[in-house]
């Protein structure tokens, strides 16, 4: 991108040139233009700080790559959160013990205290289960089975214990938020899955192709059918506000069909 085009972002969101190029760019993912106002800050402020003020472009080039020859650039921090498992088609994916319960691995430590589950119309908490098959009849009060959540330190797994078997052959929808914490007070962070699976954008173009990096054509159609099968209910208006659920608190977003494993 070049150095021109950053004029207007220097300006508050209220001022920011409709016809900015960078602006453009943010905007072709992100559902609206206030999202993308709000992204196109955040990257505003990790340019400035990581790469003029904090000099980014120029430890890369004293290691003999300028500026003008700079094709991706990028920072990151290496934590050491604890993170929800979730790797589809490995052993990190909901553990279903017995018909009315289901286990989340997570890997690190969990504060117990922080671990409660959603109860409709009684209780917030930041485990939320859906029957997803349920609430799409529009039975909505099946929708949201009651549960409780807790932390098994032995098991190191998030346990959802339902009231009643969870109906065969319906699938669930497992989510977290970031109000989850470790004993030190650290929220739980998503992993990879559930971040692709929150996207507001496609994981394939119209080829078929994946359109992240990283990760392979095959995955990303497995994935794509698990992200616009959850887009719907994410963006519903209604979702947010009665669950405290959004795409930018979640930790773990998972829809599965459970199944009883020896």
């Amino acid at each position: 991108m070049a150095d021109e085009w950053y004029w207007c972002l220097t300006h508050s969101r209220a001022e920011l040139e409709p016809d900015c190029p960078a602006l453009e760019i943010v905007a072709q993912g992100a559902p609206d233009a206030q999202t993308a106002a709000e992204r196109l800050a955040q990257l505003e402020k990790i340019r400035m700080e990581g790469y003029v003020d904090g000099h980014g472009f120029d430890v890369m080039a004293q290691a003999g790559l300028p500026k003008e020859e700079i094709a991706v650039l990028w920072g990151f921090p290496i934590h050491t959160n604890s993170v929800p498992l979730l790797v589809p088609g490995t052993a990190a994916v909901p553990h279903v013990p017995a018909p009315n319960q289901i286990l989340v691995g997570v890997q690190g430590p969990v504060d117990p205290a922080t671990v409660s589950a959603f109860v409709v119309r009684e209780h917030n908490g930041p485990v939320v289960v859906m029957d997803l098959t349920a609430a799409a009849a529009g039975d909505l009060d099946a929708g949201f089975p009651r549960v409780a959540a807790a932390y098994v330190t032995n098991l190191g797994a998030i346990a959802i214990q339902a009231a009643a078997p969870f109906p065969s052959g319906h699938t669930i929808g497992l989510f977290f938020t970031n109000t989850l914490h470790s004993p030190d007070g650290a929220p739980l962070v998503a992993s990879p899955v559930s971040v692709l699976l929150t996207l507001t954008a496609p994981l394939v173009d119209s080829a078929g192709h994946s359109t992240v990096s990283g990760v392979a054509d095959s995955e990303a159609v497995a994935l794509e059918a698990g992200r616009k099968a959850l887009a719907p209910l994410l963006d519903n208006p209604i979702f947010a506000p009665l669950t405290g659920v959004t795409r930018a608190n979640l930790v773990y977003a998972y829809a599965f069909v459970p199944a009883v494993q020896p």
